[in-house]
């Protein structure tokens, strides 16, 4: 298989990685006694897909409506106290438990966020996946926490 070079890699810092509150949020229906019921999203989900779009805005010339993309997103989280002297140098996947936003939430928020940025929807992604860790050291440094993204076209749609 020919490795192609990929077409947008971005890390974003996040002060506050995305929690279970913080992911891709679900929608919140909203519904009165003499109201239609109202779907929208949660502000802070709007925030991050924000950042997100802007950020890679700054490297897209224009949204591609023929491709199909592979899309790898890691999300990088700080460390809780007990980890922090473990296997420094290792990687450690973030399992059950925890307070950090679900794998595919994560990857659900950077495939929004692009809609009409990169791609004219995120349907157009063929190929997806979404890694969390928690953030390790590198050269003696710690890693900054934030999502880290890859963008590659696979192939144009016929």
């Amino acid at each position: 298989m020919k490795k192609n070079k990929p077409y947008v890699k971005l890390f974003i810092h996040f002060d506050r990685p995305p929690t279970k509150k913080r992911g891709r949020g679900s929608p919140v229906f909203s519904n009165g006694k003499f109201v239609k019921t109202r779907v929208f999203t949660p502000k802070d989900t709007k925030d991050n897909m924000k950042i997100i779009a802007s950020a890679t805005a700054k490297h897209v010339t224009d949204e591609d409506k023929t491709s199909v993309f592979r899309l790898c997103v890691i999300a990088r989280f700080p460390r809780p106290a007990n980890l922090m002297n473990k296997m420094e140098e290792d990687t450690i996947i973030i399992g059950k438990g925890g307070s950090y936003a679900d794998w595919d939430n994560i990857g659900k928020i950077v495939s929004d966020a692009l809609n009409h940025v990169v791609w004219k929807d995120d349907a157009q992604v063929g190929d997806g996946r979404s890694i969390r860790r928690y953030v390790k050291k590198v050269k003696g440094e710690w890693e900054q926490p934030g999502i880290f993204f890859t963008i590659t076209k696979i192939c144009k749609i016929i």
